[in-house]
């Protein structure tokens, strides 16, 4: 898990159920941080946000662990991007 402050902030967010949508991480972490943390361009965070469906588990997985939350919690911000 990543120490800044963003990344407690959004685990707490996702936590308690006030973030619902993978794209609202990105109101409170700046996407070019997530990306440079995931080692991707931000073309990829992008891709990522627009098609959801072509994630990879390896993704999920590397984004619940900067964000200190299971994968489990990570899909259904994605499922509610399909709702």
């Amino acid at each position: 898990m990543h120490t800044d402050v963003r990344f407690k902030t959004v685990r707490d967010l996702i936590n308690t159920r006030s973030i619902t949508a993978f794209e609202q991480i990105f109101d409170t972490i700046p996407k070019s941080m997530i990306a440079r943390e995931l080692r991707k361009n931000t073309s990829r965070i992008d891709d990522i946000i627009q098609r959801p469906e072509e994630l990879r588990y390896k993704e999920i997985k590397a984004i619940s662990l900067l964000l200190g939350v299971p994968c489990s919690k990570i899909i259904l911000l994605f499922d509610g991007d399909f709702a």
